[in-house]
């Protein structure tokens, strides 16, 4: 498990598509934009408006295995694991 806490973040995304001037340009907007108070044709403002939580706790790697009891004459190994593993990219 990994995980930050008490971090905060600018959030880009939310700025760009809930602003009303992607409108003019034929791009996307979210619903929201049409109640944003800023002009058709005002720029985006940077503001504690889009300032957001940036906590967050990710499982990184889960490993779930088996183990095996092999019969006895079939070599001088006792027991064989068969697992699968997967990882998460650390970005």
């Amino acid at each position: 498990m990994r995980g930050a806490f008490g971090q905060d973040v600018f959030n880009n995304t939310a700025l760009v598509y809930s602003t009303k001037g992607n409108a003019l340009q034929g791009k996307n907007f979210l619903r929201d934009a049409l109640t944003d108070p800023i002009g058709l044709r005002e720029a985006s403002i940077f503001s504690s408006r889009w300032i957001e939580d940036g906590s967050f706790l990710r499982l990184q790697n889960v490993t779930l295995g088996y183990t095996f009891d092999i019969p006895k004459g079939l070599g001088s190994a006792r027991t064989a694991r068969l697992y699968v593993s997967a990882t998460t990219c650390c970005c």
